[in-house]
């Protein structure tokens, strides 16, 4: 065997392995719609759960799982809230990851009302409300429909997940196992 066929293989398998050493150190995929490339998450300014002003640039340095509901929701809003409590707390994330919900019902979402919608649920989250208009621009610019029903209200319950930088960075359905919602929250908080 020649010592150019010994470097040309040696160098072939180095090769091979630096590209799969590449591939195991990528980023896990996402499992929901990806906004390739992230573009800035849509600007708001609303009022919190305690009554103060409260501005979408507040949340710059944090990961966000911002999602619509309402505090008489019976099942989805509460359980997307438990979800993206279990699966921040699997994510170990470097810093912890922030919930924000914005109401969809801002006749009997107030601040207190959000605040005993926390305290009941035990998730630590930032409720937001506001005036009608802030909060339809809020509704139009994340494309959030609410269709009122009998004494309910169905709204779309999609999860957005925005990065430290307040990029965009995913759309995902809460019911999406908590392991994936835990890996992406992971992946969107680096």
């Amino acid at each position: 065997m020649s010592i150019m066929y010994v470097m040309v293989r040696f160098g072939a398998l180095s090769v091979a392995f630096a590209l799969a050493a590449c591939s195991f150190s990528r980023a896990a995929p996402l499992h929901g719609t990806v906004f390739e490339p992230a573009r800035a998450a849509p600007p708001f300014s609303l009022i919190d759960q305690n009554g103060a002003p409260f501005a979408s640039s507040q949340l710059a340095g944090s990961a966000v799982a911002l999602f619509f509901g309402f505090t008489h929701c019976s099942d989805v809003c509460p359980e997307t809230l438990r979800r993206l409590r279990h699966a921040s707390q699997l994510a170990a994330a470097p810093k912890p990851v922030r919930i924000v919900m914005i109401t969809v019902d801002r006749k009997r979402d107030t601040p207190a009302a959000l605040r005993a919608f926390f305290a009941r649920s035990g998730v630590s989250a930032t409720g937001l409300t506001g005036t009608a208009s802030s909060l339809r621009n809020a509704y139009r610019t994340y494309g959030i429909a609410i269709v009122p029903q009998r004494g309910d209200l169905g709204h779309t319950d999609t999860v957005f997940l925005i990065d430290p930088h307040g990029k965009l960075r995913e759309a995902i359905d809460p019911a999406t196992p908590v392991s994936q919602l835990a890996s992406d929250l992971r992946g969107v908080a680096k």
